[in-house]
């Protein structure tokens, strides 16, 4: 009843005339769409009527070795367009070629690159990290291959069939492509730079698994008074740490485990430094000051200069009301602790302080105002918005058994009004274990399914 006067334009109502005593009267019952309730109930999805299928509906992915049959399949499909191309005369077609290249192969790496790092299963996750990077080294392969980039540069440097901008763009950012991998490089650099590309994708992925994973502190660390056993899982004689403790109003407690969760790693940091060596030296193949320098050509910031100059610009505008705020959390520090002696703000102390005086400008914390935005009235006001602004609705689909990695997922469809099925959308809102720990976004297969991935509060949208 609560959601009746604010979600009257989210929500579905009907009015009717009902006699009460002999006389008519009027009653409004207001309930949610059918987005959102699938997102404010959600259910296992159960319809025996569905097929069975694969993750994001591939066949092959009903299993782990489905994804040693995904990478053949795709590798061999590659390998054929790759001799088309070579066969081919050089024609405006070519771009295209090109291009189907690149579907095929980001097709199956986006995919497994995603399920190897959110899949809640270990082996469905190693499978699918084995699949991305056999794809990726081909592609590194691929971009260093002259062949390839001889047919293309011939077909630019000649222009004899005028082709119309979008196909020359798209043929130029192929090229561009080459070159950054060292394609005028002779071939024994040229092999090396793929060899550090594949090492690069290995190490990458260790240092960002490790980084995600829970931190294992001795109980010997903390005192008895401490309690930290009361709000983490311990295994042993050790504290697994998955989180800092920001939000609890014991500062000791908020020190502790900030300065355990984030205390150097030896082992991380000799992973950081092999993940450092090897950008470096991809950079001096390729003849570039830095890996910087490589990374940001062909990007509208350019240069690390440019990305320095805005940063710089960014904190100096910022500067003045950053440090308004960081007065307003200390007097409000001093007030809390009665201790007119502060005179800092410690890193474990801004997101609990941050969070009082947001509650005391308001007087109204987090979980008063959540109670009237439920998930399923959010979804409801984007597709509402989405509607005026695009003439794109959201609708919530039900998926195919085996089409999802975890029962809360959910998925729908992205609708025109006049162009019709867009693409589908694949929702991973709620927390769990083994899952990313910050917000994001992956595309999935071009334009036709993208995935959310989101936790905590914030939720992304990617089309």
């Amino acid at each position: 009843a609560r959601f009746t006067s604010q979600s009257r334009h989210l929500a579905l109502q009907w009015k009717r005339n009902i006699p009460v005593r002999g006389k008519q009267v009027k009653f409004t019952v207001t309930t949610w769409s059918p987005l959102a309730t699938a997102f404010n109930s959600p259910h296992p999805k159960q319809d025996r009527y569905l097929n069975p299928t694969g993750l994001f509906g591939v066949e092959e992915l009903t299993s782990t070795s489905g994804f040693s049959v995904l990478k053949n399949r795709t590798l061999t499909e590659g390998v054929k367009i790759v001799e088309e191309i070579l066969q081919s005369s050089p024609t405006p077609r070519l771009v295209g070629l090109f291009d189907k290249l690149s579907n095929t192969l980001c097709a199956a790496a986006d995919l497994a690159e995603f399920v190897r790092l959110t899949h809640p299963d270990h082996q469905v996750r190693g499978a699918a990290e084995d699949t991305s990077r056999a794809i990726s080294g081909y592609v590194e392969e691929l971009n260093t291959t002259p062949g390839l980039y001889n047919v293309l540069r011939k077909l630019l440097s000649s222009d004899q069939h005028q082709m119309n901008e979008e196909t020359r763009r798209v043929a130029e950012l192929f090229l561009f492509d080459f070159e950054k991998s060292g394609i005028q490089l002779d071939e024994e650099k040229r092999r090396h730079f793929v060899e550090l590309q594949e090492a690069l994708l290995v190490i990458g992925a260790q240092f960002s698994q490790t980084a995600s994973s829970p931190v294992n502190v001795p109980l010997s660390h903390f005192s008895k008074a401490d309690e930290v056993a009361h709000f983490y899982p311990v295994s042993g004689d050790h504290v697994m740490l998955d989180s800092a403790f920001l939000d609890s109003n014991n500062e000791k407690l908020r020190k502790l485990v900030y300065l355990a969760c984030l205390k150097p790693e030896e082992s991380q940091l000799q992973i950081l430094d092999l993940l450092l060596t090897a950008r470096h030296q991809i950079a001096q193949v390729v003849n570039y000051p830095s890996y910087s320098h490589h990374t940001l050509m062909g990007t509208m910031a350019k240069t690390p200069e440019n990305v320095m100059d805005f940063l710089t610009l960014a904190a100096n505008m910022l500067r003045s009301p950053a440090e308004t705020e960081m007065q307003i959390l200390i007097s409000l520090k001093k007030d809390t602790t009665q201790d007119p002696t502060i005179k800092n703000i410690e890193p474990w102390d801004l997101h609990y302080y941050s969070g009082l005086a947001r509650y005391q400008s308001v007087k109204m914390n987090r979980s008063a105002t959540s109670a009237y935005f439920p998930l399923g009235a959010c979804m409801d006001g984007l597709d509402m918005l989405f509607k005026d602004l695009f003439g794109i609705s959201l609708q919530a689909q039900e998926p195919a058994e085996g089409e999802l990695w975890s029962f809360d997922v959910q998925k729908l469809c992205v609708v025109h009004e006049s162009e019709g099925l867009l693409g589908y959308i694949y929702c991973d809102f709620f927390n769990r274990e083994e899952k990313l720990p910050q917000d994001s976004h992956f595309t999935i297969r071009g334009k036709h399914v993208a995935c959310i991935l989101a936790i905590h509060d914030f939720y992304t949208y990617f089309l």
